[in-house]
């Protein structure tokens, strides 16, 4: 997966699960948009003998994300989101894109921290609710078999 960030929409599925080894993954039904950024840090490698001019190494990478979902406090996958929220459990997260088939789809999952459940409610429009999560640790690469 290329650096900078994957928008996915009505093309991609959420999962979410309890941490486990071998999770069991129930689909997020209320999702609007889904989208992952992952990123690199920068390391300042600079030293007397670069006459001058900046020097960098590659850091620790991370993957962030966001989700738009449906505020529907009846919905099962929208009330697991905000527990783990307002109890600071990590949760897993699977995003795949579902428009690739085999090996032309690609996705993201592992453990999430979920760091921010914000409701948004436009004039003239439904309720929508904004997860935003970091990964914490190595985030695995899925195909959507």
């Amino acid at each position: 997966m290329a650096g900078g960030s994957i928008k996915t929409g009505s093309d991609c599925t959420v999962y979410y699960a309890t941490v486990a080894e071998s999770p069991s993954w129930t689909a997020l039904s209320n999702v609007r948009s889904a989208m992952i950024t992952p990123t690199v840090a920068e390391i300042e490698a600079t030293s007397y003998g670069d006459a001058g001019w900046s020097s960098s190494e590659y850091g620790l990478r991370k993957v962030t994300g966001s989700l738009e979902i449906l505020r529907d406090a009846s919905n099962a996958g929208w009330l697991a989101l905000r527990t783990a929220w307002s109890t600071r459990v990590k949760k897993m997260i699977k995003i795949i894109d579902d428009a690739g088939v085999g090996a032309d789809g690609y996705g993201v999952s592992g453990t999430v921290l979920i760091l921010n459940f914000a409701d948004n409610g436009p004039a003239g429009d439904g309720v929508t609710t904004t997860v935003d999560f970091t990964f914490d640790g190595e985030v695995t690469i899925v195909s959507p078999a």
